[in-house]
């Protein structure tokens, strides 16, 4: 009792006297995603009639940031469900081409539906007369107007910038649409359709047990990961956003610590040459890339003692075991272990982790110099 009375002494020193700690908004995530798939037939009511209208050949997300790491990390099961191409694309590269498929649904994902090249590049498409759809959370947000069809990214308020809350409710709001897609074009039977639901709640309520798991792993853990000064994070197949994403959760949040994100296959051609024990290495196994896993945590673990595994198939007892229950839903499943693990450090560490309306939020350095994001 004592040492969980200290952790939540620890959480109130950081975020002041704030109403909601970030804990909390992560937590929310297993209410939201399921709000999302109860709700769904009306959130897609309008995606389901565009797909059975419209004879799409190819889906192009577009997003920067985590809302890029999001789609990077569902694209191929928007893929699997919908049996209809599936790309995603930052928006400096989409702007910059020469040549668009006129087939293609481009789909513009920013949480907040202020990210400003996002925003140009929703514009110049539907100038161009390509079919353009905003995903966002913000349904009266200019990206949401600049785009001929909207889908509501159903996460309501999120208190902190740094987003992981909307970030699950994005993954799961983007594969819910490949899974409709998929049932309107009879990629899938109704029965597969079915099951695939079963697995989206499975993963949403795992997502919780993430997180528990994830704070009993770290009690333990924290005096070895505080050692350390950078974070690289691995994940292959859909697991490659996860990893961006939990390594930009880290850096951004703690404000101390290097982090980098790579997909595994990727990452072993390089990457590999500067591993020390000063560097972390997670990698993100749900059986997809085990035997890559298994290899690098034996390089980390034997030479460095700094590797950490996630998931399945865990080596000793300083990794984290996850009970996967999913086979197309893991990335919902894992992710809120490493939002969670840079919570927790941050805490640790002693950064201040400020909501979105208190002005201090505005203070950092930077600010000024470059604005990602539309202001009102």
């Amino acid at each position: 009792m004592l040492q969980v009375a200290a952790f939540f002494c620890d959480i109130i020193i950081v975020e002041e006297t704030l109403m909601t700690t970030m804990y909390e908004t992560i937590s929310r995530s297993k209410e939201k995603m399921i709000g999302i798939i109860l709700n769904r037939k009306e959130l897609f009511k309008d995606v389901i009639e565009l797909f059975r209208k419209k004879e799409i050949k190819q889906i192009v997300f577009v997003g920067s940031g985590s809302s890029y790491s999001s789609v990077l990390s569902t694209m191929l099961m928007v893929e699997k469900f919908s049996g209809i191409e599936t790309v995603c694309m930052l928006p400096n590269i989409l702007i910059n081409k020469s040549v668009y498929n006129n087939e293609a649904l481009y789909i513009f994902v920013s949480q907040t539906g202020t990210s400003s090249l996002t925003l140009e590049c929703a514009k110049k498409l539907k100038d161009l007369g390509y079919l353009t759809l905003a995903m966002t959370g913000d349904m009266n947000s200019p990206i949401s107007v600049a785009c001929e069809y909207q889908l509501l990214i159903d996460l309501g308020y999120e208190e902190y910038t740094y987003a992981t809350l909307g970030f699950s409710c994005s993954m799961m709001t983007e594969m819910l649409m490949g899974l409709e897609a998929g049932l309107v074009k009879g990629h899938i039977s109704e029965k597969e359709y079915e099951q695939y639901i079963g697995e989206a709640l499975s993963a949403a309520e795992n997502n919780a047990e993430t997180i528990l798991k994830t704070k009993g792993w770290f009690e333990k853990e924290k005096e070895n990961l505080l050692k350390v000064e950078n974070f690289i994070i691995f994940g292959g197949n859909t697991l490659q956003g996860i990893a961006t994403e939990g390594a930009l959760k880290i850096m951004e949040i703690t404000k101390k610590n290097i982090s980098i994100g790579y997909e595994m296959d990727d990452g072993l051609h390089g990457p590999n040459y500067c591993f020390d024990e000063r560097t972390a290495v997670i990698a993100l196994n749900d059986g997809k890339d085990n035997e890559k896993a298994v290899s690098l945590m034996n390089l980390m673990k034997k030479e460095y003692g700094t590797g950490y595994m996630f998931g399945i198939n865990t080596m000793d007892e300083h990794d984290l075991k996850l009970d996967i229950k999913t086979d197309s839903f893991t990335n919902i499943e894992i992710i809120s272990a490493l939002q969670t693990l840079a919570y927790l450090l941050t805490v640790e560490i002693g950064t201040p982790i400020y909501e979105k309306k208190d002005p201090r939020i505005n203070t950092t350095k930077g600010k000024g110099y470059f604005n990602m994001h539309l202001t009102k």
